[in-house]
């Protein structure tokens, strides 16, 4: 059986988005997925999140067009937003 795996984008690089960049990076190193990148606003943090990850970053809805799934890790009321633009991708 051959297993597809899939590609996550991770939306949010505060505080919530750092632990959950961790996770991911464990799981695309065990093979259970593969990290598109992260995506956030502050450009600022998405260079320093790129420098010490080495992930790729995008500070536009680009990754959406790469991502099977998405880890939303913003502020509880900008889920509504981010959501439906991973739907609609």
């Amino acid at each position: 059986m051959n297993k597809k795996i899939p590609s996550i984008l991770l939306v949010g690089a505060g505080r919530w988005g750092k632990h959950h960049l961790r996770v991911l990076l464990k799981l695309q190193a065990e093979g259970l997925c593969r990290l598109v990148g992260v995506q956030a606003r502050n450009s600022q943090k998405l260079e320093l999140i790129g420098k010490e990850f080495g992930v790729r970053t995008f500070s536009d809805d680009k990754g959406l067009a790469e991502a099977d799934a998405v880890d939303i890790a913003v502020p509880t009321h900008d889920h509504f937003a981010v959501t439906k633009k991973a739907l609609l991708a």
